[in-house]
């Protein structure tokens, strides 16, 4: 009751300050109060005990992806997939089924000779792509699938030297990034501004990236090694979901938090079932052991409290007579709980959803063949 009066006060208070406002501009009286009837008009832009977290923010895309947010996401994304292995698993999953056997060319021109030529040519240059000579173009595409998955981005460098004509550098996303501030001013001089590492004209559109070297730790990276690649010379890879988005964000910041969850639910249960291995059964007894009369066998022990416990190591194959006044009680920890696998698959079907990945791709032990292909075709899409 007292809420809805509340509510009641809120609304009689808004309609005052409405009226005040028109008293002086009539136009802003009308749009606070068409502003005020479509948040009566749907329900998520209400606000109420139910509903999680702050109030959402307005914004651009790279206002809510600022640089300490993406490094944030980023940071946390590579600690799970070197430790958690579930995201380690959907990562991997992901890249298996998007590059597969890799990339070839098939030449459909006229000339046979042509195409024959050309096909050899590119064999050739797939398997030494990358300007290290470490990487085949195959790896290549399984690093930018599985970098714009967990990173959110990735350059590669198109080297122009005749040496190294046609090769690849790649680039990671953390060495794209603003350079010092002579470098700034001096882009500025061009009428060009530098966002997120990207320098961009007046309209927005990318003019090239200013790529850093980490230092000799390869920790961190200096504002002053900052070199310029023209935007023909540079590959950049993101998925954007807005318009005003200069950078990629990791495909995993809706669900990372849900995976890390539900692995820790994971250990728990295995924690617990490494604990109730180590029980066999339980004595009963009428008569209190005393270390007086202690049967061969039997060890004393002290717990945190330090109450005294007596402890007795099982073989198989034993064969243990009991006193008259004993009797032995199995101890069932009931581990694994019924629901455990059905939970866990319920909850990674939810996060490759999210991922818009098909939880086929991840286990195929129930899956059809048509069942399996349809996750496959999705998981291209993506």
């Amino acid at each position: 009751m007292a809420k809805r009066e509340g509510q009641r006060w809120t609304e009689r208070l808004g309609r005052s300050i409405d009226g005040v406002v028109g008293l002086f501009n009539p136009r802003a009286e009308i749009q606070r109060r068409a502003a005020r009837y479509m948040l009566s008009s749907y329900r998520a832009a209400e606000s109420h005990r139910m509903r999680r977290g702050p109030r959402a923010k307005q914004g651009s895309a790279d206002y809510h992806a600022d640089k300490l947010t993406r490094e944030e996401i980023r940071e946390r994304t590579r600690d799970a997939e070197r430790n958690n292995p579930l995201v380690a698993g959907i990562i991997e999953k992901f890249t298996t089924n998007i590059v597969a056997e890799g990339f070839t060319l098939q030449a459909r021109t006229a000339d046979e000779e042509f195409n024959k030529r050309n096909e050899e040519r590119f064999g050739q240059w797939r398997e030494a792509a990358d300007i290290t000579g470490q990487f085949s173009l195959d790896e290549l595409a399984e690093l930018a699938a599985r970098s714009v998955c967990r990173d959110g981005d990735l350059g590669f460098v198109l080297a122009t030297p005749k040496s190294d004509r046609g090769r690849l550098q790649p680039i990671e996303c953390e060495r794209i990034d603003d350079p010092d501030s002579k470098k700034q001013k001096a882009a500025e001089a061009r009428g060009h501004s530098i966002e997120n590492g990207i320098e961009v004209d007046a309209a927005g559109v990318p003019i090239g990236y200013w790529v850093g070297a980490y230092d000799d730790a390869g920790y961190s990276i200096s504002s002053a090694s900052h070199v310029f690649y023209p935007a023909d010379d540079f590959l950049f890879l993101f998925r954007p979901k807005r318009a005003s988005q200069s950078r990629g964000i990791s495909e995993f910041a809706p669900v990372l938090d849900v995976l890390q969850m539900i692995d820790d639910y994971r250990y728990a249960e295995l924690a617990r079932a490494q604990v109730a291995a180590c029980f066999g059964v339980a004595i009963k007894t009428n008569t209190p052991l005393r270390r007086s009369n202690l049967p061969p066998g039997i060890d004393q022990d002290e717990d945190e409290g330090g109450n005294t416990q007596f402890l007795q190591r099982l073989e198989p194959g034993l064969i243990k007579y009991l006193d008259v006044t004993e009797e032995i009680q199995a101890i069932d920890p009931r581990t694994p709980v019924a629901d455990f696998g059905e939970f866990m698959k319920v909850m990674l079907r939810f996060c490759m959803f999210t991922l818009g990945m098909s939880y086929e791709i991840y286990d195929i032990t129930e899956a059809s063949w048509a069942g399996a292909r349809a996750g496959l075709l999705q998981t291209y899409k993506t």
